[in-house]
């Protein structure tokens, strides 16, 4: 099975005014941006519920700043289920 795997970045746009004339800004869009293509392993759709991301795309798209020794991320499908 192929994996494609896509940055989505929220994108703010006002929505209507309401009637006491002050606006709310929500994220309500994202922009997607195709990272890289991943052939899924046994472990990665198994029972440890992980994704091993080859290092460098791991490097090239989830940078860790200098203190950090790791971080979590979370993935949806395309139907947003986590």
């Amino acid at each position: 099975m192929n994996m494609s795997t896509t940055r989505t970045t929220p994108v703010q746009e006002p929505t209507e005014t309401g009637a006491n004339g002050s606006g709310n800004n929500n994220f309500n869009s994202a922009v997607g941006e195709h990272m890289f293509d991943k052939v899924l392993t046994p472990s990665d759709v198994g029972k440890l519920n992980r994704l091993v991301i080859p290092k460098q795309h791991a490097e090239n798209y989830f940078p860790l700043e200098d203190n950090q020794t790791g971080t979590v991320l979370d993935f949806e499908d395309r139907t947003g289920k986590m």
